[in-house]
């Protein structure tokens, strides 16, 4: 069994089953909570991926999010869904702002239009 040194997790390993797309990838790691220990495998829609790169990014993505987030303070056994920002330094997308857009003139007339040159022929 790995060792959890002073960490209360082992390092997430990513299992591709021999690169087989039919069998359920996932992410695995072993958890320390209350002096229980806790085996966790999360996939998070990964398997709903069918071309092998796709996944094969998809998967490496998580493990690597999965690693982040423990070595940020995330538990798995009180927050499953990941739900916390466990991100406190990245960039967060604001929602775009409505930008109150000019009204669109309407077309002048022709005789609109001849009025409007006529006025600046006569100053």
């Amino acid at each position: 069994m790995p060792s959890f040194g002073k960490k209360n997790y082992t390092n997430p390993v990513a299992s591709k089953h021999d690169n087989n797309v039919l069998k359920d990838w996932y992410v695995f790691f072993r958890f320390k909570h209350e002096d229980k220990i806790y085996k966790i495998k999360r996939r998070e829609g990964i398997n709903r991926i069918k071309a092998f790169e796709e996944r094969e990014v998809a998967l490496l993505k998580l493990k690597k999010e999965i690693e982040f987030d423990l070595a940020h303070g995330w538990n798995p056994i009180l927050d499953r869904k990941r739900g916390k920002d466990y991100r406190p330094l990245k960039a967060r997308k604001e929602p775009p702002q409505v930008v109150n857009k000019p009204k669109k003139r309407r077309r002048l007339t022709k005789r609109e239009l001849y009025e409007y040159y006529d006025r600046g022929r006569r100053k």
